[in-house]
């Protein structure tokens, strides 16, 4: 199965490649995903309900 996760518009946004992390930075209940890519680090920050 394949999910495509990505932020913005095609070759400007940032998205996921094969190396990324899953963590709960904020302790909120929802995981995070933060990436490192050719221009540094980025995160993603779940903004959804989170999972009960």
């Amino acid at each position: 199965m394949k999910h495509d996760i990505a932020y913005g518009q095609a070759g400007v946004g940032k998205g996921t490649g094969i190396y990324f992390a899953v963590a709960d930075l904020h302790k909120t209940g929802r995981k995070d995903i933060v990436v490192a890519g050719k221009d540094g680090l980025v995160v993603f920050f779940n903004e959804g309900t989170p999972k009960k």
